[in-house]
């Protein structure tokens, strides 16, 4: 069970909300409405988007009651939004799916720190997309510029995708703005993120930062999907829920392929929360996939969240 304080800015469970409204429109308006006790939320940059929509990204800051300055900054990462338009779509599949190759992260002197090259794709679009998808304007690194080194502690945070990339730019953050982030604390908060590195990136990620915080649902398939994909066609079996031929079969395929290429992802161990995941029930030809949604979705997070003690701000919809 969490701890019914809630910590300043709302803690946890407004870190969810944002990766919510992460997938909306409206979102200066709807951080601005979040029910916060003590303080209130701003968006300070962005949203930034790529031409594709494809990633999407923003920044918003926390200020007490009565102060003139805020105490956190907060960097927002979209996971995989299925509403986006097609090419969007078909960008967000390339970078969830090319997880056949991997490359050493270029900015850390452990040369045998790999990630996968669609996780490098999607990392340098956010760190160079510009505020309100703009052709020139604030980057990220324009934007940490202006906090790191200023507020006590700037959180890097995301669902899905989105978590995935708070790993991969909270070590890049920490590593380029180490001469300027001073007392600043840097803070990786993650909800479903999925392995995309080798054991070297999450030795370095954990090492970096051992005072993580990531959130897997029991039942959501994501946080497997590169670490353990064996552990997936068994997930809902006790629930009498088969997983289709099709998928065992590409899950087969890509374990083959990993093994006979030596590529290894590695899912974190260290301050990694179970919650316990609710069975939906979904029924029909497409229930699996169905049931899979349900269960990955930052909505159903937001409520196991909820379940295990946290404060959930309800979102202004």
């Amino acid at each position: 069970m969490a701890n019914t304080t809630t910590p300043a800015g709302g803690g946890i469970g407004v870190y969810i909300d944002f990766a919510i409204l992460a997938e909306h429109d409206g979102i200066a308006d709807n951080v601005k409405n979040l029910a916060v006790s003590g303080g209130s939320w701003a968006v300070t940059w962005g949203p930034a988007w790529t031409l594709t929509d494809s990633n999407l990204a923003y920044a918003a800051e926390f200020t007490p009651t009565g102060a003139t300055a805020p105490t956190i900054a907060a960097v927002v990462i979209r996971g995989t939004d299925a509403k986006v338009d097609p090419l969007g779509l078909l960008a967000q599949a390339a970078e969830d799916l090319r997880s056949l190759e991997q490359v050493t992260i270029p900015w850390s002197s452990d040369s045998s720190a790999a990630v996968s090259t669609g996780s490098i794709k999607a990392f340098g679009d956010i760190t160079t997309m510009t505020s309100k998808g703009a052709m020139v304007g604030k980057n990220l690194s324009d934007y940490l510029t202006t906090v790191a080194g200023k507020v006590p502690q700037i959180v890097v945070t995301g669902h899905s995708l989105g978590g995935a990339m708070t790993t991969l730019v909270s070590l890049w953050g920490q590593s380029t703005f180490a001469s300027v982030l001073g007392s600043t604390v840097l803070q990786p908060v993650t909800f479903a993120a999925p392995g995309i590195g080798n054991q070297a990136f999450i030795d370095l990620y954990q090492s970096t930062f051992s005072g993580n915080v990531a959130f897997a649902n029991s039942l959501d398939i994501v946080p497997l999907i590169w670490a353990s994909p064996s552990a997936i066609p068994g997930l809902y079996t006790a629930y009498g829920l088969s997983t289709p031929s099709l998928v065992t079969g590409y899950l087969s395929q890509i374990q083959k392929w990993m093994t006979d290429n030596g590529v290894t992802y590695v899912q974190q161990s260290q301050n990694l929360t179970p919650l316990t995941g609710s069975f939906v029930q979904e029924s029909g030809i497409l229930a699996w996939a169905d049931e899979v949604l349900a269960q990955h979705v930052a909505t159903n997070y937001a409520a196991l969240l909820a379940n295990a003690g946290y404060t959930v701000p309800t979102t202004p919809f």
